[in-house]
């Protein structure tokens, strides 16, 4: 997986939710993953927004 920064334009769909499946806008296959939250990466860093793409679900 990677981590975008910052969320794009198509995701919008889930900016009212805390956390959430991320959907291709096009096929509605998942592609991974949201959570406003946060998500610990490593014992003492917190990722916030976490934006998680499965990497062998995009181009």
């Amino acid at each position: 997986s990677f981590f975008l920064e910052s969320p794009v334009d198509w995701m919008d769909n889930v900016a009212g939710d805390t956390e959430g499946k991320l959907c291709c806008p096009k096929c509605s296959a998942r592609i991974g993953r949201l959570s406003w939250v946060g998500y610990q990466a490593l014992p003492h860093r917190w990722i916030t927004p976490a934006i998680m793409l499965t990497r062998s679900k995009v181009d």
